[in-house]
């Protein structure tokens, strides 16, 4: 409902088309997941619009490298990263929470 308000009061069709991007990326977020072999170190939100940005992961990664400085250096192996769809969406039939009958 606001986003629709606001696409009417303003002008121009590339503010309305700006509008509804914007309004979509934010409401289909991605979440960029640490790990350290196994273990899930921590999971950071993202705008799935903003992904394809240079830039934009790396940010986050450096960002958590340094949060995570001391954990970083007792380990060997390096931290590896992942671009997740928290909720998923299965096509009919393919749900891996469906019982089979």
């Amino acid at each position: 409902m606001y986003a629709l308000q606001l696409a009417v009061d303003l002008s121009g069709t590339s503010a309305i088309i700006d509008l509804i991007r914007s309004y979509t990326c934010k409401s289909t977020p991605m979440n960029l997941m640490m790990y350290v072999g196994n273990d899930l170190i921590e999971s950071i939100p993202l705008e799935k619009g903003r992904i394809s940005k240079p830039g934009y992961l790396g940010h986050f990664k450096r960002v958590l490298k340094e949060k995570h400085r001391d954990l970083l250096s007792q380990i060997s192996d390096p931290p590896e990263f992942l671009v997740i769809d928290p909720n998923p969406r299965f096509q009919e039939g393919l749900s891996p929470y469906k019982q089979a009958s």
